[in-house]
């Protein structure tokens, strides 16, 4: 993944669309992907945040905590359109 912000935010909008398109599908089948799409997504942006948070740069530091508040948005967005989504309780 790049360091790019710009990239990384695109990335965070696209889960919240898989969100959003998660609250209109009607097969099972396609909703348990899309759980699983978002939860995979979540923890590597998370993982992401974590290397960010241990660089020691105050910029990245930053942009860690904005990561890590968007991917807890999006996943209780995807837990309220009643997506079966762990809770990613260990954040930092």
């Amino acid at each position: 993944m790049t360091d790019d912000p710009g990239t990384l935010r695109a990335r965070l909008d696209k889960l919240a669309a898989l969100v959003e398109l998660a609250r209109q599908t009607r097969s099972e089948e396609d909703r348990v992907r899309m759980e699983r799409t978002i939860q995979l997504v979540s923890w590597a942006l998370q993982t992401v945040a974590r290397a960010q948070r241990l660089d020691g740069n105050t910029t990245r530091q930053c942009e860690a905590a904005e990561v890590e508040a968007l991917c807890r948005r999006i996943v209780a967005e995807a837990q309220a359109a009643g997506l079966r989504i762990g809770d990613n309780d260990n954040w930092g």
